[in-house]
């Protein structure tokens, strides 16, 4: 193959790569074109005796992202681990520790949960009741 040729079949195949390369999107997860719209605890409530726990795991909820606005339904959801927060509402009845609620004594109440996500936050309350270990 003479030189000239072997130039040539380099910059076609150059010329292909940059017209690929140009009409290349990039991919991302479902989520990254959708706004979070809210949060939401697996279980909704915790029902639980006295030194049992209960983990819950918390999901993200996104809504589309049409024209500038948010657009209802055929959004997503993604299971989210970080940038979470928890507070029980009575720490002597039940305490919650990244998601890990603990009984401690009879009674109800709630556990805030947060979730921070660029410049949005979005809160949820998963109400508890602890009950008195059985034969007692």
């Amino acid at each position: 193959m003479s030189t000239i040729l072997k130039i040539a079949v380099i910059v076609t195949l150059v010329s292909l790569l940059v017209i690929v390369a140009a009409g290349c999107k990039k991919v991302s997860a479902p989520w990254e074109s959708m706004a979070l719209s809210s949060i939401v605890s697996d279980p909704i409530r915790v029902n639980i005796p006295v030194n049992a726990t209960s983990n819950l795991t918390i999901s993200a909820m996104y809504s589309k992202i049409s024209a500038g606005d948010i657009t209802t339904g055929s959004g997503g959801f993604k299971v989210i681990t970080n940038n979470l927060t928890f507070k029980s509402s009575n720490e002597a009845i039940a305490v919650v520790n990244g998601g890990l609620v603990r009984g401690i004594t009879a009674g109800s109440g709630n556990i805030s949960v947060s979730y921070s996500e660029g410049n949005i936050t979005k809160k949820t309350d998963v109400p508890f009741t602890i009950t008195a270990p059985p034969g007692t």
